[in-house]
């Protein structure tokens, strides 16, 4: 699917990403790794730039809780594994926070309302009236 898009929109300072079910964080990974190197392509190869604008760049809700916790912490761990040393405890803290923020359990429903249920209407076939 992400090869379907543009590569613009992973660069583009409109472009924001929201993920409605991101289980474990596997796929949100993912979708991180393509933002993070268009980014850093970007910006000349500056991986705390492109890091720092990538963390900004999604929005994702998980309802169970403990899937919550197991995504913050595989997309933190593929954070740090992009900076090309270890972080500072300042830097650790942000990226924490930017992930908190932006990772949270929550049932999409609640945030964008549930689907109003309507009777099927149904169509009669020409020539079927009073069968």
């Amino acid at each position: 699917m992400l090869d379907m898009l543009d590569q613009d929109v992973f660069t583009s300072q409109e472009s924001y990403f929201f993920e409605p079910s991101c289980g474990d964080g596997q796929m949100l990974v993912v979708l991180l790794d393509r933002i993070f190197e268009a980014l850093f392509k970007k910006y000349d190869s500056d991986p705390d730039k492109a890091l720092a604008d990538t963390l900004h760049k999604f929005f994702a809700i998980e309802l169970d809780e403990t899937l919550v916790a197991k995504a913050r912490m595989r997309v933190y761990e593929w954070a740090v594994a992009k900076l090309d040393r270890s972080p500072t405890e300042l830097e650790a803290y942000l990226i924490a926070r930017a992930i908190q923020q932006n990772l949270e359990c929550e049932d999409f429903f609640n945030i964008f309302g549930k689907p109003e249920r309507q009777p099927i209407k149904r169509k009669l076939m020409k020539g079927s009236e009073g069968k």
